[in-house]
């Protein structure tokens, strides 16, 4: 008994400690963002440092934790771009991305059940979208690359096969996930070349000024809701096809093709803008 009840006071304090040293890690980036710190460089550096257990096995193991961790390295990566894009002209809109980005950490990342690591790769999908779509474009370096375009693209793809590898890791028996990935990156790859002409988003709060303004790109909801369709879809003909995923899978095509069609069709009374 006694020893039980070591080991449950041990696992409270390793998870005491987790969470305090996962708000203290957010707390950190949004500080080495604030225009009074001004260290954005190192806080990507320090997105890139959290994961050195990657590195820490066999080098023949570091492409393979490199791909398992993509999702969670994306979501660092865009979370600190979010926070520096809005840390300027609206701070308290940064510090609510860091709260989210803790929430992520202590939360959403730990758990490895199905629909937990569904969740995880949709969150992660979106989130890198509206990182993405927020500096689409501005990737020129002249008088090199003078087309955004072609940065924008690529790394859509590898936006949407790191999101698709992670959602088909839930389901065990899946022997072509790198394939079905590389497809899903090209559609999300194609998305992005068809958006980047023409990007709208949509404001969630008012600012003094539109530039360093936190908006929702349309492509990233767009995406978001074909990705929840196809997965649902793939649940059906994959795993089982009863009676309720079905219905689900259903459901949830209705509902993305409804709030598509109200983005692209009547939109015209609601507050959108062009990045």
């Amino acid at each position: 008994m006694e020893l039980v009840k070591l080991v449950a006071t041990r696992s409270r304090w390793s998870e005491a400690t987790h969470v305090v040293f996962n708000v203290l890690f957010a707390l950190a980036l949004f500080l080495l963002v604030n225009p009074s710190v001004d260290l954005p460089y190192l806080a990507y550096i320090f997105v890139v440092l959290s994961k050195w257990r990657v590195i820490a096995v066999r080098p023949r193991f570091w492409f393979a934790n490199f791909q398992a961790n993509l999702v969670d390295f994306m979501v660092g990566i865009s979370a600190v771009t979010l926070m520096l894009m809005t840390a300027i002209s609206a701070p308290y809109v940064s510090f609510a991305i860091a709260v989210l980005f803790a929430i992520w950490l202590i939360v959403l990342k730990p758990h490895s059940a199905k629909r937990w690591v569904l969740l995880q790769a949709g969150v992660a999908q979106f989130i890198a979208l509206v990182a993405l779509f927020s500096y689409a474009h501005g990737f020129e370096l002249k008088p090199l690359v003078t087309d955004s375009s072609l940065l924008t693209v690529l790394l859509a793809w590898v936006v949407g096969y790191s999101a698709a590898r992670h959602a088909l890791s839930a389901f065990r028996d899946e022997d072509e996930r790198t394939l079905l990935s590389i497809v899903w990156g090209f559609v999300v790859a194609e998305l992005a070349w068809l958006a980047h002409h023409w990007t709208i988003a949509y404001l969630i709060y008012r600012g003094t000024s539109v530039e360093g303004q936190l908006m929702l790109p349309q492509i990233a909801i767009i995406i978001t809701l074909l990705g929840l369709a196809v997965i649902k879809w793939y649940e059906v003909f994959h795993h089982s096809q009863e009676k309720k995923e079905v219905i689900d899978a259903r459901n949830a095509t209705i509902f993305s093709a409804i709030v598509i069609v109200f983005m692209l069709v009547f939109a015209n009374g609601w507050d959108i803008t062009a990045l």
